[in-house]
């Protein structure tokens, strides 16, 4: 009896502790990712969304990068990212059907960067922004 309860409390312990482990070994370089989804990337060595990421992501924060352009498929494959920031960056042009990959969006925070113009059309897969 004494080694099945042993047995359940080592499967306790790795079933509570795996969560953690995996977002950690998955997270790409210059980011810090929480076993909750949320992924926080600084730096100038970033100049595209990462790839990689958690699966679990649903909160990608970007800041003080070299991203230029966000392309068509930055954001594919973040079926349940639903809040991006990329600010305080040299991000200059979006491409027109970049957020066409993310109809998820809830929330798109762009602020203090070099953009001059945005296509109108660029939020309208967006219904839930």
């Amino acid at each position: 009896m004494d080694s099945l309860f042993r047995g359940t409390l080592w499967t306790i312990l790795i079933l509570f502790t795996l969560p953690h482990l995996t977002c950690n070994m998955l997270c790409p370089g210059s980011c810090l990712c929480n076993f909750k989804g949320a992924v926080k990337c600084v730096g100038d060595a970033i100049t595209d969304i990462p790839h990689n990421l958690p699966v679990h992501t649903y909160l990608l924060q970007l800041n003080g990068t070299q991203m230029n352009i966000i392309n068509e498929r930055s954001l594919a494959d973040q079926d349940l990212l639903s809040r991006f920031s990329l600010t305080y960056s040299h991000l200059h042009a979006i491409h027109p059907n970049a957020f066409h990959v993310a109809p998820q969006l809830k929330s798109v925070k762009l602020s203090s960067n070099d953009l001059s113009t945005i296509s109108a059309r660029v939020f309208s897969p967006l219904a839930t922004l």
